[in-house]
């Protein structure tokens, strides 16, 4: 089993210890993740795709500020660490290819109906905070046209709990350009 993120000396919840973060050993570690530890370490998610919200599961992972992730010198390498190392380990793991037209493995994509239906949420606001809209709603579809026979979709009241959340990352960001 893998160890623990609180075990990391950083344990601010600020953006600037995101950024800090994702240049550790940790971080690193996590990118090698097999899917055994993606399973069993539960606090993982939160540090590789951070939201603005804290964490029910995790007291420790960061909460970022959008205006202050994106004016980050460090974004745009941030957003390549994302879409580049964070969403493929995630994509492998639920058995969605890496440039998510298919799904090479139905037993995988299954993993969605339990806490991984969470973790995706998670990654789609992330997803829209690190500015890779485009990312997210693809990932998004592949997922809803693979619900028939192979999902249980989570539901917000009467709406899909992804495109939730999609959108509320997405009025987040339309509000701190105003502020």
């Amino acid at each position: 089993m893998s160890n623990s993120i609180n075990s990391l000396n950083t344990v601010n919840t600020d953006t600037d210890n995101y950024f800090h973060f994702i240049y550790t050993p940790k971080f690193s570690q996590m990118q090698r993740y097999t899917s055994q530890e993606l399973e069993d370490d539960h606090e993982f998610i939160q540090w590789i795709f951070p939201t603005t919200t804290k964490s029910k599961f995790n007291k420790l992972s960061p909460i970022i500020k959008i205006n202050e992730l994106r004016s980050n010198q460090l974004f745009e390498q941030a957003k390549l660490l994302m879409s580049r190392h964070s969403l493929k380990l995630m994509l492998k793991h639920w058995g969605i290819s890496s440039d998510m037209k298919t799904i090479f493995n139905k037993d995988k994509f299954k993993l969605l109906n339990g806490h991984n239906g969470v973790r995706l949420s998670r990654v789609l606001q992330s997803l829209v905070y690190h500015d890779l809209l485009e990312i997210a709603l693809t990932l998004f579809t592949i997922v809803v046209q693979n619900i028939p026979g192979l999902l249980v979709p989570f539901y917000d009241g009467d709406n899909l709990l992804w495109i939730v959340r999609i959108n509320e990352a997405i009025k987040e960001v339309e509000k701190s350009y105003s502020e």
